[in-house]
């Protein structure tokens, strides 16, 4: 389905063209020639990384659930029984895709990981009303910002890709390396 012609095309709506430099980039935002070639790279990339591949993932998925699992029994131990889950399966659920994606995973003591989790568990619960409201007419962002939760998506947004460029630059340093 997703090669067909009439699924090439994208809608670039002003809130995203806002947040994405006015350029129709990545698999999300590109549309046309741009997207075919875009989705085909990117399929080629995670099946070199493993996705797509069932051993590889599950391997990938029951390594990070050990260590959930040792990190759940520490904090019991630690508690007498009692343990806060706020964010641990968000990390190990970001570990296996950041795994699959980018061939590492980060610590749960990682502070760049802890602030990417906390920010975007902020914009999920912004996330209402208003905001689709916000996507579907983008004036409403400028007249009515808190309505929309303009400024949690904005941190959000700046954020990610920072988190992503960080780790695009350590890419390109192992890469000229080679």
């Amino acid at each position: 389905m997703l090669s067909k012609e009439e699924t090439t095309d994208r809608v670039f709506l002003e809130t995203i063209r806002k947040r994405s430099w006015n350029l129709p980039l990545g698999i999300i935002f590109a549309s046309g020639d741009e997207w075919k070639e875009v989705r085909r790279f990117t399929l080629r990339a995670l099946r070199d990384f493993g996705f797509g591949k069932r051993f590889s993932m599950e391997a990938s998925m029951q390594w990070e659930m050990g260590i959930l699992l040792e990190r759940l029994r520490k904090q019991m131990s630690q508690s007498g029984g009692r343990i806060t889950v706020d964010m641990l399966f968000n990390h190990s659920l970001m570990n296996v895709s950041w795994t699959m994606v980018g061939g590492e995973r980060y610590s749960y003591e990682d502070p760049r990981m802890k602030r990417l989790l906390r920010v975007t568990a902020i914009a999920m619960k912004s996330g209402s009303f208003g905001t689709d409201l916000g996507f579907m007419f983008p004036i409403l962002i400028k007249v009515l910002p808190r309505l929309t939760n303009e400024a949690a998506l904005n941190v959000f947004f700046k954020e990610t890709q920072q988190f992503f460029h960080v780790n695009l630059m350590k890419y390109q340093a192992k890469i000229t390396k080679l």
